[in-house]
C-alpha cells in the first residue's frame, strides 16, 4: 500500500542521512576536503554538494553527536530517527550535565523512536529546566535588567536610554500650581515615580505627539484666577507667522 511505501521510504531516507553523517565524520578525520582546496568540511559541503549552510552545519554537528553516543548512532543507521532528532541530543549534550544525559538516555531514545522532532526538543528543554533551575532565574534577572532602564556610558557620566523613563523625565505636562518640588528635583521625582508605578500609559494624537493631561485645563484656569502668569505648554509648537503677500507693480 501507499502507507507502507511511505514508511519504507522514510526509513531509507533516515538511513541515507546517517550514512552521509558517517562519511562526513570520516572526511573530517582524514582531511580529504583539504586535498580538494577547501579549508573546512562545511565549505566542501556547500561547494561540492551545493548544500545550504543550515544543512551543512547539521551534518557536521550530527557527526560529533553520533560519535559520542553509540546507541543513538545505531538508531540513526537503522533509519528509526532523523537528523532532526539527533539535533535534540546535540542540544542535550551541550546544555545538560553529561551525567544527567547518561541516566536519561533510555527514555530519550524511546521517545525519539516514537515521537516527532518537535516533541523531542520540548522534552529535552524540560529536562534542562528541571536540572538547571538557576539558569531560569538568571535569565529572568537579565531580562528584567533590560526591561525598563538602560544606562549608557557617556563621557564621565551615564545616559538613560530607556524610552518610558525618558518620556517621564522629559514630560511636557503643565506642572501643578502648588508644586512642592523644584525644577532641578523633578527628574529624581520622575525616576522614583517610574520605579514605583512602572511604565506609563499614554494616548497619542494623530500626529503622534504626547497628549496633555486631562487636568491641565482646570490648573491653567486656577493659576489665571489667582493672578499668576498662565502656564504655557512646553510641547506646543509655536505657530508660524503668516507671510504677507507682497503686491508688486508690474
Amino acid at each position: 500500500t501507499t502507507t507502507d511505501a511511505l514508511r519504507l521510504l522514510q526509513v531509507v531516507q533516515n538511513a541515507i542521512d546517517a550514512a552521509k553523517v558517517d562519511l562526513v565524520a570520516e572526511m573530517a578525520e582524514h582531511g580529504d576536503h583539504e586535498a580538494e582546496g577547501c579549508s573546512s568540511v562545511k565549505n566542501w559541503l556547500r561547494d561540492q554538494l551545493h548544500l545550504d549552510t543550515k544543512d551543512a552545519s547539521q551534518l557536521t554537528r550530527s557527526a560529533r553527536t553520533l560519535n559520542d553516543m553509540p546507541e543513538l548512532a545505531d538508531l540513526a543507521t537503522a533509519g528509526a530517527i532523523s537528523l532532526d532528532h539527533v539535533d535534540a541530543f546535540t542540544y542535550a549534550s551541550r546544555h545538560i550535565d553529561p551525567a544527567v544525559v547518561e541516566v536519561s538516555m533510555d527514555w530519550m531514545l524511546d521517545l525519539a523512536a516514537k515521537a516527532e522532532p518537535k516533541k523531542m526538543r520540548q522534552a529535552v528543554k524540560k529536562l534542562r529546566d528541571a536540572t538547571h533551575p538557576d539558569d531560569l532565574d538568571e535569565a529572568w534577572i537579565k531580562g528584567m535588567a533590560k526591561h525598563d532602564i538602560t544606562l549608557s556610558a557617556v563621557g564621565e557620566g551615564f545616559s538613560v536610554a530607556a524610552t518610558p523613563l525618558v518620556r517621564r523625565l522629559h514630560s511636557h505636562r503643565v506642572p501643578a500650581v502648588r508644586h512642592r518640588h523644584e525644577a532641578q528635583d523633578r527628574p529624581a521625582v520622575a525616576l522614583r515615580t517610574h520605579l514605583r508605578r512602572g511604565r506609563p500609559t499614554r494616548r497619542r494624537t494623530p500626529r503622534h505627539r504626547p497628549r496633555p493631561a486631562p487636568h491641565v485645563g482646570p490648573r491653567v484656569r486656577a493659576a489665571a484666577g489667582q493672578g499668576r502668569p498662565t502656564p504655557r505648554l512646553h510641547d506646543a509648537r509655536p505657530g508660524r507667522p503668516r507671510r504677507r503677500r507682497r503686491h508688486h507693480d508690474r
